[in-house]
């Protein structure tokens, strides 16, 4: 959300007639708009992960703000919130034989393995979750019939993991764009047998990011 230095106005003019210098507006500036990012983040009503540019500049020293309608702008990011609740959508939705299924979902971020923490996936990456057991697009796919991809064109709809995750990741973060989709993964299952023997195999997989 923007922040612009002009709402900090009343305040600039009263430093700037006590003969306040231009270091001590632009710090007193920078605090105003930390505080009130701060206040955002406690009441839950903001990202604690976000980008921050000063006048279009993107990790500026936010006091070096233009106190002429310059612009602090903070720009919020719950793409790791979103990535967070869809694996955890994925895993507790997942058929509980042996407990291997719902165990075998794993993030791909901008096309590499995650194996950091989830929450420090950076803004602005593109996020795959994707189940790698070898069997994961059969169980999903076997018996449909028809090719919209419906549930209703399932006889198991509750065997589509990926898109009831799709649904429920896209219902709870709308500004984000959540897909399904058939995706290539790092050491993915390779086809043995059949016209596409040697191709690699492609995997259901709900796909997240901030921006088409």
């Amino acid at each position: 959300m923007p922040l612009l230095a002009t709402l900090f106005q009343n305040r600039i003019n009263v430093m700037v007639a006590a003969r306040a210098n231009r270091a001590d507006v632009g710090r007193a500036v920078a605090k105003t708009a930390a505080d009130r990012v701060a206040a955002l983040i406690g009441t839950g009503n903001a990202s604690p992960v976000y980008r921050r540019f000063v006048d279009g500049v993107e990790g500026a020293d936010p006091a070096s703000v233009r106190l002429d309608g310059g612009t602090i702008l903070y720009v919020f990011s719950n793409l790791a919130q979103a990535v967070i609740y869809g694996l955890e959508y994925a895993r507790l939705n997942s058929p509980q034989v042996t407990g291997r299924y719902k165990n075998d979902w794993f993030a791909v971020v901008d096309n590499k393995p995650w194996v950091a923490p989830l929450a420090s996936i950076p803004p602005g990456s593109f996020v795959m979750l994707v189940n790698f057991a070898p069997y994961a697009r059969r169980l999903e796919e076997g018996g449909r019939t028809g090719r919209s991809g419906r549930l209703k064109s399932y006889p198991h709809p509750k065997y589509v993991v990926s898109e009831m995750t799709r649904r429920a990741v896209a219902a709870k973060f709308p500004n984000l764009v959540v897909r399904r989709t058939f995706a290539l993964i790092p050491g993915g299952y390779i086809l043995k047998t059949g016209p596409r023997a040697g191709d690699a195999m492609t995997y259901p997989a709900v796909t997240i990011s901030e921006s088409p």
